[in-house]
């Protein structure tokens, strides 16, 4: 459910059900704008209204997951059970020591800031207002990593760009390579609950791995240099085979 009309509570029910019945394993919803104006960032969800798309989502065995930039949106996400928080780019203090209390999730994604593909598509007022809050945002991003919080990264329209998301993470946010590795893998997996199959290299887990030149704990960007790439115990890419 991203950014539909629905109005009330029975409406989010009723859309949160239908999404269950087609099949939908993850129940998303758009609560904030996507990125601010000045003052302050108002909410496209009503608590209530949130709060019944949780209850469905956690009724049917799923997980959910809001779009949300920051606000009183996100302090209401936290307390009526939002699995995971996609950007918090606005988050609070009190909101990090509450999610971290929580033991909930959140989703940075560095590439609206510093992404030039992002840029050369937007409107020049987009581009300007993401220009704008990108120090604001570096800050509250940093305050996250170094809170302990469980973190996972997401490319937020940047698809098969994870690689430039991690480097952003490292480069302008303050992460650790090692956490950024994490961030992708383990943690992305655990927030999923598909940590059974998938996130780390184990006996019984699906094999899939990326072979790079160097290596990534001493330069991210060394993700970026793919030597092979294996998908569930299958060889899909080689370097050297490439080539010949």
């Amino acid at each position: 459910m991203v950014a539909y009309p629905f109005d009330g509570p029975e409406q989010v029910r009723r859309a949160v059900r239908e999404n269950i019945k087609a099949g939908a394993d993850l129940i998303k919803i758009f609560t904030t704008p996507a990125i601010r104006d000045e003052g302050e960032i108002h909410g496209c969800f009503s608590k209530e209204e949130i709060s019944v798309a949780v209850q469905e989502a956690h009724r049917a065995g799923l997980r959910t997951a809001a779009h949300c930039i920051g606000g009183i949106s996100l302090g209401e996400c936290l307390e009526v059970g939002v699995d995971s928080i996609e950007h918090g780019y606005f988050i609070t203090d009190k909101q990090i020591d509450h999610l971290v209390k929580l033991n909930r999730w959140i989703v940075l994604t560095a590439s609206p800031f510093f992404a030039e593909e992002r840029f050369r598509v937007r409107t020049r007022e987009s581009s300007e207002s993401y220009g704008r809050w990108r120090d604001a945002v570096a800050e509250r991003m940093s305050a996250v990593i170094c809170s302990g919080a469980k973190f996972a990264v997401g490319t937020d329209g940047l698809h098969g760009g994870l690689a430039k998301e991690l480097e952003y993470l490292v480069e302008f946010w303050g992460a650790k390579e090692s956490e950024a590795l994490t961030a992708a893998t383990r943690h992305a997996a655990e927030m999923l609950g598909l940590e059974g199959t998938l996130g780390t290299i184990e006996v019984g887990k699906a094999a899939d791995l990326v072979g790079v030149k160097e290596n990534p704990l001493k330069d991210i960007k060394a993700l970026q240099k793919v030597k092979t790439v294996i998908c569930n115990g299958r060889l899909l890419y080689s370097e050297s085979k490439n080539k010949e």
